[in-house]
């Protein structure tokens, strides 16, 4: 605007406006912070940082989880048990083995049996029998309850050895005649030279235990056998040993 040809200070267009204009338009978040009501502020921070802020925290839970899954002391494995062909109730087996570990004088922190019901023998579920050479190959699985049939089935591929050579003395001498299950082991003809044609041990009847009494589907059902993987870690360790003692409900050595 100009008076007499001069502009005066109060131009609509003059600097000073444009100035307070932009300086509206640039606060700062912590200067809009304070002009903000309380209903504004509540909006703001939902709108821009709670989510930001939950996600973080998710982020920090998820990695001390990792990190704490990692750590943690994890219960010590006293045996690896394959039973075959889901001829025991799994529910069943899973406390019958929960309880084992208590009457064996450990917490569940402490110890673990691992029962395992979901593979098969036949051969029409070659994905299982895969899995189960691979488990004894690597000296993963300790145990195998089953028919005579299912372990006849891996003894003729060579991977029982004669349970007689192998059990402890306590554990044989327990055993009567009668409980010791045979098989005829025909050796393949690429096999190797110093395997021979033999009677072999491929387990002990389990009939009348505990476990089988109180976890099979029917109960006149008969023909549970056990049999020992020799290489299995816990085998080897004995601790797979004082498992069978406690199903044949023999004393326990480490135990006294």
């Amino acid at each position: 605007m100009e008076i007499n040809g001069k502009k005066t200070t109060l131009d609509d267009d003059a600097e000073i406006y444009k100035r307070g204009e932009d300086r509206s338009e640039n606060l700062t978040t912590k200067e809009k912070w304070k002009t903000m009501t309380k209903k504004e502020r509540r909006t703001f921070f939902m709108t821009y940082y709670f989510w930001k802020i939950m996600l973080g925290l998710a982020v920090v839970i998820l990695i001390g989880y990792i990190i704490y899954c990692a750590v943690r002391p994890k219960p010590n494995e006293l045996a690896y048990i394959v039973v075959l062909d889901n001829v025991l109730n799994p529910q069943m087996v899973e406390d019958y083995f929960e309880k084992a570990v208590e009457d064996m004088g450990y917490t569940k922190k402490e110890a673990i049996i691992n029962g395992d019901t979901s593979l098969s023998s036949s051969n029409n579920t070659p994905t299982d029998a895969q899995a189960i050479s691979t488990y004894i190959f690597a000296g993963t699985l300790d145990i195998m309850i089953g028919t005579e049939e299912a372990l006849g089935l891996y003894a003729s591929r060579g991977v029982i050895a004669d349970i007689r050579e192998y059990l402890p003395a306590d554990i044989l001498s327990s055993l009567q005649e009668d409980d010791l299950v045979l098989y005829h082991y025909v050796p393949e003809k690429d096999a190797d030279p110093n395997d021979t044609e033999r009677d072999i041990c491929i387990g002990f009847r389990l009939d009348g235990t505990e476990l089988i009494d109180s976890t099979k589907y029917i109960s006149e059902e008969t023909g549970y056998l056990l049999t020992i993987i020799v290489n299995g870690k816990n085998v080897k360790s004995g601790e797979a040993y004082d498992v069978i003692r406690y199903m044949l409900g023999l004393p326990i050595p480490s135990a006294s």
